[in-house]
């Protein structure tokens, strides 16, 4: 018997925007590798504010980083204990059944492989949280393949289907050194699908479901069937910047408080003749304030 878990009327935080100008003209132009999965009616049927997420550019050291809340959760026993075996394999599933939890996804460019690094964040009420791991790799019969490590990969089949877009398994390989494998369809893991569906007001749903089908080697017949899967409502305000560019600009933080703070130094040496100084930082300002060194230092304030 299934077991499941829903809440609708969750209340997103926002998420702050950094709006970097681009270093140059490459980085305005937009990324066309998911659009050219899809053939041009497809295309054109997703909403404007999808269609600009699928087409966000983040050479150069960018980061797209969405906030959000989990918000469904269904799974049966099996289901459950399949999650807890893929673990072997870094756990591609979630693990815990909490709704109404922070969730965070953020994506960066693959620079190895051109593709793109998907870090999944899913808190949980009895520790830490999952982080999964996964690269889109523009590869493959079918153009996209979702690479989870140990040479593991899930081909993918891009589709719309009434304004959402859809993303279906398609063939499983694993890679042992130079060979690459296609798995037999008794060994696949199950049929995969995810989606991306816009709910206005910048936010959006990402689902994952799968559904694998356990058969009796003699005769065939389903004995089973372990299902998982779970709905994710996320803020579509992004924080988008550059590594160098965070770095600068922690380093000219850092230079500017270190000049502050010197100048407040010298400024408390003058007012007490040059033998005495703040024993701490955080008292700095209050002897400039005119408070006697010799309490400040004694911690009397």
């Amino acid at each position: 018997m299934g077991l499941a878990k829903t809440r609708h009327d969750t209340q997103l935080p926002r998420c702050v925007e950094v709006d970097l100008p681009a270093k140059n003209i490459s980085e305005e132009l937009g990324d066309l590798r998911f659009r050219a999965l899809l053939p041009d009616n497809e295309w054109e049927e997703l909403l404007l504010d999808v269609q600009r997420r699928f087409t966000k550019r983040l050479a150069g050291g960018r980061t797209a980083v969405y906030v959000g809340r989990i918000t469904q959760f269904q799974a049966n026993m099996a289901g459950r204990l399949l999650s807890q075996m893929l673990r072997l394999i870094g756990g591609p599933l979630p693990l815990f059944d909490d709704i109404d939890v922070p969730s965070v996804v953020t994506v960066t460019e693959d620079v190895e492989t051109a593709g793109q690094i998907w870090t999944r964040l899913y808190a949980n009420r009895t520790g830490f949280p999952q982080v999964i791991h996964s690269s889109k790799r523009f590869a493959g019969p079918t153009g996209l393949e979702e690479y989870i490590g140990f040479g593991i990969s899930m081909g993918l089949r891009v589709s719309v289907e009434d304004q959402v877009l859809t993303f279906r398994s398609a063939g499983n390989h694993v890679r042992l050194g130079p060979l690459r494998l296609r798995l037999p369809r008794w060994l696949e893991p199950g049929a995969l699908t995810v989606i991306h569906r816009d709910e206005g007001e910048q936010t959006f749903v990402f689902g994952c479901c799968s559904s694998i089908r356990f058969s009796a080697v003699w005769s065939g017949k389903r004995v089973f069937t372990a299902r998982n899967c779970c709905e994710y409502t996320y803020n579509a305000r992004h924080a988008c910047a550059r590594a160098d560019d965070r770095r600068a600009a922690r380093s000219t933080k850092d230079d500017t408080d270190y000049r502050r703070n010197r100048g407040l130094r010298a400024a408390a040496r003058r007012s007490s003749g040059g033998t005495m100084q703040c024993a701490a930082d955080r008292n700095i300002k209050r002897c400039r304030q005119g408070a006697d060194i010799r309490t400040v230092i004694a911690g009397e304030i």
